[in-house]
């Protein structure tokens, strides 16, 4: 089981390229990842790891959310809790926990 520890400020692309090692580590045979625009996967530190021959990446094209699953869920929970007001850090924390118990996982299959 591959863990880490939470990020305490931002992703870089370290994080990335030492995730994506463990990838290969944890999953032996050949790997294909598939990457979104951010940032951090287009630095020099993650593409390098393109020359392996045991991992090749698939690069979603830029602004094209409906390829990438997260997105539904993003647009779930901005549904459940975008314009409205929390009176307390506890109200708004019970509000994310209940719109994150009452996500519509999409189907991935669907997207590839």
């Amino acid at each position: 089981m591959i863990t880490f520890p939470r990020f305490k400020k931002y992703v870089t692309a370290e994080h990335a390229k030492h995730f994506i090692l463990a990838l290969c580590e944890e999953f032996e045979d050949d790997l294909l990842v598939v990457l979104d625009g951010a940032p951090y996967f287009q630095a020099s530190a993650v593409t390098d790891l393109a020359a392996r021959d045991d991992l090749d990446f698939v690069t979603l094209p830029s602004y094209s959310p409906e390829l990438n699953p997260v997105e539904e869920c993003w647009r779930q929970l901005q549904a459940a809790l975008s314009n409205r007001f929390f009176d307390s850090l506890d109200e708004l924390t019970t509000a994310i926990d209940t719109a994150l118990d009452q996500l519509s996982i999409p189907k991935v299959s669907n997207y590839f």
